[in-house]
């Protein structure tokens, strides 16, 4: 993914564990996370919205987050395991809410100081 988050119990439960490799330290997770994000690009759009949610939701990945501002589109989404799939969890007031992190989210477009966009995933309690 293009992130992840884990919470310290998922550790301590073994539901996800670090693989350490020798002489390099820890460089690999194995088990499931309990949030992935992924930046949707031109190259990556059935990769991200089709194969990757099948197989995190199969993985049982608590909350699936995708992103995508390709050409002028501003879509985020956070999408919950449910027995069917993934459902979309929809936003209030231009929020949405975060089960796993308990905090809802929304994607903003901005203007760096060179005038390039810049997008931020911005949080409120």
């Amino acid at each position: 993914p293009d992130g992840l988050f884990f919470a310290w119990e998922s550790m301590r439960s073994g539901r996800l564990r670090l693989i350490e490799k020798p002489g390099q330290g820890v460089m690999e997770l194995e088990g499931t996370a309990d949030l992935v994000l992924e930046i949707v690009s031109k190259t990556s759009v059935n990769k991200d919205t089709v194969h990757l949610r099948d197989l995190y939701w199969k993985a049982g990945i608590t909350e699936y987050w995708l992103v995508d501002v390709r050409e002028g589109q501003l879509s985020f989404q956070i999408l919950q395991h449910s027995p069917e799939g993934y459902a979309p969890t929809p936003a209030v007031d231009g929020w949405i809410a975060s089960k796993v992190l308990g905090k809802k989210f929304q994607l903003q477009k901005k203007t760096d100081p060179l005038g390039h966009p810049q997008f931020l995933v911005v949080w409120a309690d």
